[in-house]
């Protein structure tokens, strides 16, 4: 029998109520399709932009939206973690009211919150780019990235919208639905972008620039909005819209918060090697970093689709009590992702240097940074859902100590590795910033829920270690 077979065995006789049964195997199988289809089209759009815009011009992408996938994510407030906690938890105590009241609250604070964020950027980017300061290597540094200018004013309109994407998914997936929730961002939207850069280029136009890739990006976001809008329309709105809404506002925004300052911390964590790599490099380094980077992560796929379909699932688990049910669960998939991800490992770092050349014999030079990002992934993948658990079960505070310390960390060795090692620098603090989080997560998991999420721990859910 083979590993999935098993894997799929084990589910149906650990969750015997049927709706369990049924959401997970149908919300697993959709939610890893609809990856492998959106990570096929994310990596073929990484190629051919690399191609079409070379590694400098590819890097000043990735460093550009590196910076507005932070800012996006400061405007959310932390409702995008929240809303798949309490819509869940609300769904399942058929607490309409509530849910109606969270959903509008989240959506009121994110497009205040982003629009205003947005027009002062704007202003502020005309005015740092066209003032002159008595400091002359802050002169010289404008003059020098004066073209960064434009590019920035276009993309921080991106800002809105990811935050609105990022609101109306939390509450799809709050609300069990997983595909739903998945199609916009991984699907429609990369399928958007591939195909408006093969029209704009082949068709219009045989140079693309930058910009246009940005603007393109623009146009590809406004659709997935809208299709993403659609979907809250057909699946949450026929539930709610003849509800009173019901608001604990105080209570929501401060556990918001508490999200926001982990989605930050841990976005930086993940993100700090791009940002100061693009900052104390240059964007050549940045392009070939990113694509190592996002090969690395091939391996916590199964990882991520695990996380998106069982986030709500812990919530009700584990309000229902049902701890005994959750470890079960938690190990065996902690244990089949990990074998799955081992093979994949080994593939990347025997044949990286083909890998890479495929994006442009530049990117050859990213084999040592890609092996250092591998094991950091692995160890990832090994210590299972730790960050997860904490935030669907009431510990953010916790998860938010872990995410800054190991922040903390990346950035001091970043800082450090960088201007001697360059891109390779940046891979191995990324590498031992993984180790740390994980680490200090797994161990706080332990401690506050008794349930060991690693490879190697227990099933049974009692603290014992299985034979």
């Amino acid at each position: 029998m083979s590993i999935i077979t098993r894997f799929l065995h084990q589910f149906r006789q650990q969750f015997r109520q049927p709706s369990n049964k049924r959401y997970l195997l149908r919300g697993s199988i959709a939610a890893f399709l609809i990856q492998m289809a959106g990570l096929g089209f994310g990596f073929i759009s990484s190629w051919l932009l690399a191609r079409l815009l070379g590694a400098d011009g590819y890097g000043t992408y990735v460093y550009i939206f590196a910076w507005i996938g932070l800012l996006s994510s400061f405007c959310t407030w932390g409702f995008d973690s929240l809303l798949v906690r309490e819509m869940a938890v609300f769904r399942q105590k058929k607490q309409l009211a509530a849910q109606k009241g969270i959903f509008q609250l989240a959506n009121f604070v994110v497009i205040c919150c982003s629009f205003l964020l947005t027009i002062a950027l704007h202003f502020f980017i005309e005015c740092f780019f066209t003032t002159t300061f008595s400091s002359p290597s802050l002169n010289q540094f404008i003059t020098a990235n004066q073209n960064y200018q434009a590019l920035f004013q276009w993309a921080i309109w991106t800002i809105p919208l990811l935050a609105l994407l990022r609101i109306w998914q939390a509450s799809l997936r709050g609300y069990q639905q997983i595909t739903h929730s998945q199609l916009p961002e991984l699907l429609v939207k990369p399928l958007l972008f591939l195909l408006s850069v093969i029209l704009f280029y082949y068709l219009i136009n045989k140079h693309l620039a930058t910009i246009t890739a940005i603007q393109i990006n623009i146009f590809s976001l406004i659709i997935t909005a809208v299709v993403c809008g659609y979907f809250i329309y057909q699946k949450i709105y026929p539930h709610l819209y003849k509800q009173q809404s019901t608001y604990q506002s105080k209570i929501w925004l401060k556990s918001a918060f508490s999200f926001l300052m982990i989605s930050l911390i841990s976005l930086l964590n993940v993100r700090a090697d791009v940002l100061m790599l693009g900052t104390l490099a240059e964007a050549e380094a940045v392009g070939m970093y990113n694509i190592a980077a996002r090969l690395s992560e091939l391996l916590k796929l199964l990882l991520v689709v695990v996380n998106i379909v069982f986030s709500p699932l812990i919530a009700n688990l584990y309000s229902s009590g049902k701890i005994v049910e959750l470890q079960k669960m938690v190990s065996q998939v902690t244990r089949t992702v990990f074998v799955l991800a081992m093979p994949l490992a080994l593939l990347l770092v025997v044949f990286s240097g083909t890998i890479l050349r495929f994006f442009g014999d530049d990117f050859v030079y990213a084999q040592t940074a890609l092996f250092l990002l591998c094991i950091g992934q692995l160890f990832n993948i090994a210590c299972g859902s730790v960050g997860n658990l904490l935030l669907m079960t009431g510990y953010e505070r916790l998860a938010f100590i872990g995410l800054s310390i190991s922040t903390l960390v990346n950035i001091l060795l970043n800082a450090l590795l960088i201007p001697s090692y360059g891109l390779n620098g940046a891979a191995a603090a990324t590498m031992v910033s993984l180790i740390i989080w994980n680490s200090i997560l797994w161990v706080m998991v332990w401690r506050k829920l008794k349930i060991n999420a690693a490879v190697l721990g227990f099933s049974n859910g009692k603290g014992k270690k299985d034979n």
